[in-house]
C-alpha cells in the first residue's frame, strides 16, 4: 500500500500474495493516518516527540513521533502531543478538542475499530512564523 501514509508492504515479495497486517504494521497505519489529519488542523505547527518521555509508534524501521497508538481491553488508546501555533484567539481546551476530533476521523477513516479514550498533550507553542513539518 503505498500513499501519503507512507509505505507498508501487504503483499508478499516472492509470491506478491496479499499478507494481512501485523498490529504493529496497523498501527503504524493509524499513526500515520492520525499525523497527516492532526498536521493539517490550522493551529497545529507540528507534533511533538515529547517533552519528559519520547512518544512514538515503533515499528519495523520506522517510526511516528508525536502519535502513540496502543489496542486495550480491545478498543484503541491514542496519544498525541502537538506543538500548537500562537495566536491571540487560540483556546488550547478547544484545540485538543479540534485534535481529539481529527483523530476520531482518521481512525474511523481506516474502520480501525472502537476508540477507548484519546490524551492530547500540548508541548510547545510557537508563533505565528513558525512552522515546524
Amino acid at each position: 500500500m503505498s500513499s501519503d501514509l507512507g509505505e507498508t508492504p501487504l503483499a508478499n515479495e516472492t509470491t506478491g500474495a496479499y499478507v494481512p497486517p501485523t498490529p504493529v504494521m496497523f498501527e503504524l497505519i493509524i499513526a500515520r493516518a492520525v499525523r497527516a489529519a492532526v498536521r493539517a488542523l490550522p493551529d497545529v505547527s507540528d507534533l511533538s516527540a515529547g517533552l519528559f518521555a519520547e512518544v512514538a509508534t515503533y515499528g519495523l524501521g520506522e517510526r511516528v513521533d508525536g502519535v502513540a497508538v496502543s489496542h486495550t481491553t480491545g478498543a484503541l488508546a491514542v496519544e498525541v502531543h502537538v506543538v500548537a501555533t500562537y495566536s491571540d484567539a487560540l483556546v488550547l481546551p478547544e484545540l485538543a478538542d479540534r485534535v481529539r476530533d481529527a483523530v476520531r476521523e482518521a481512525v474511523a477513516s481506516l474502520a480501525a475499530g472502537p476508540m477507548q479514550r484519546i490524551d492530547v498533550a500540548i508541548d510547545d507553542l510557537r508563533t505565528g512564523g513558525e512552522r515546524g513539518r
